[in-house]
């Protein structure tokens, strides 16, 4: 076995560090598996989780290499720098992406940034429906919709706490939004060019649920006055600009990940398909799936639907799953076979993997 010449902390909880002052080691916990399918035979992982030699063998049969661990160790961070945290505070928040968005004009959902709960009130008047963002939350967490100012009292206790940590931002509801992108810059030089896309399958939260792996690009030109203007203001490496459409319009700054992505995943986890596939990452709680006593009994029960791969350990909470094939038709045609074999007994497809198939 070769020996480690880089050990990683895979710092899932980067926003929870660099903005709070705090870790977070059950995120870790549920997500640092996705670095052995990413990183290169000498690369380790510091960890406390005790993974198993059936899981390691089984990563092992797509990635060619056994992946290692240590539980002590000087480690670098894997998902997040934390090397500059006044830097990192102001390229990855929120408020940020809101005030460059207006700079160029790229705030096509008239996102605002509201201080006072009476302001939010204000604002579900006037758009009947809004969404609610935290300036320094990942994936979609604690954002929150009300969508009738009949609601609004019922909801008034979260948005306070909500106001206790920070400012908020708010826009209208935009039901119709039907597309979210991610798009990686990487630094060529002396600017950001654009690497690849993701198509975001988001749920009406903006919650991550997967991504697809684009091969064709959109949104250049606007995307690259958005890159150009972090770049000024000292982003470097690479960094995620996130996107949607709603209707005939596109927002073409909601966001930006100066960290490692689900999209740098992906990105990844395209090695180990043919060259010409599509690739795809599914995410799902494990409460939405059947029990399966180990992965070699759930590989078994997937053989037959050809493209799909468990990620996951057996007794990982939220499960991950790659799914390629030569195109998105029969990708999302194996994503219907797969959770007919794996879906809870009663439980509906999960209408967010229908965007799979939408453009």
């Amino acid at each position: 076995m070769e020996e480690i010449k880089s050990l990683f902390k895979a710092n899932f909880d980067y926003e929870s560090v660099l903005f709070e002052n705090r870790t977070d080691p059950k995120v870790n916990e549920l997500f640092e598996h996705l670095f052995f399918y990413c990183s290169d035979k000498s690369e380790g992982l510091l960890t406390n989780k005790n993974y198993s030699e059936e899981y390691f063998e089984y990563i092992k049969k797509a990635t060619g290499f056994k992946n290692q661990t240590k539980k002590n160790g000087k480690a670098l961070n894997w998902w997040g720098d934390l090397s500059n945290l006044k830097k990192e505070k102001e390229l990855n928040s929120k408020l940020t992406s809101l005030e460059i968005s207006n700079l160029l004009n790229s705030n096509a959902s008239v996102a605002t940034e509201v201080r006072e709960v009476n302001e939010i009130e204000l604002l579900l008047k006037k758009h009947d429906e809004i969404f609610i963002r935290t300036p320094y939350e990942r994936s979609g967490r604690k954002n929150l919709i009300i969508d009738r100012i009949e609601d609004f009292d019922k909801n008034l206790n979260q948005v306070e706490k909500l106001l206790k940590s920070s400012s908020l931002l708010v826009e209208k509801h935009q039901k119709n939004r039907d597309y979210d992108l991610g798009s990686t810059f990487e630094e060529s030089g002396g600017k950001f060019k654009l690497s690849f896309q993701i198509k975001n399958l988001n749920d009406s939260k903006g919650v991550f649920r997967g991504g697809i792996l684009l091969k064709s690009k959109r949104g250049g030109l606007e995307l690259e006055k958005i890159a150009s203007e972090y770049y000024k203001r000292g982003a470097r490496s690479k960094l995620q600009i996130d996107s949607f459409r709603f209707g005939d319009d596109w927002n073409w700054l909601c966001e930006v990940n100066y960290r490692k992505t689900m999209g740098h995943i992906i990105k990844k986890l395209s090695r180990l398909c043919p060259p010409a596939n599509e690739t795809a990452l599914l995410v799902t709680p494990s409460s939405w799936l059947k029990k399966f006593p180990t992965l070699k009994n759930l590989s078994h029960k997937l053989e037959e639907i050809d493209g799909i791969f468990p990620l996951s350990p057996i007794d990982s909470p939220v499960k991950f799953w790659l799914v390629t094939a030569s195109d998105t038709k029969k990708l999302y045609k194996e994503v219907i076979d797969w959770w007919s074999v794996v879906g809870l007994k009663g439980r509906e497809f999960p209408t967010v993997f229908s965007k799979i198939i939408e453009d």
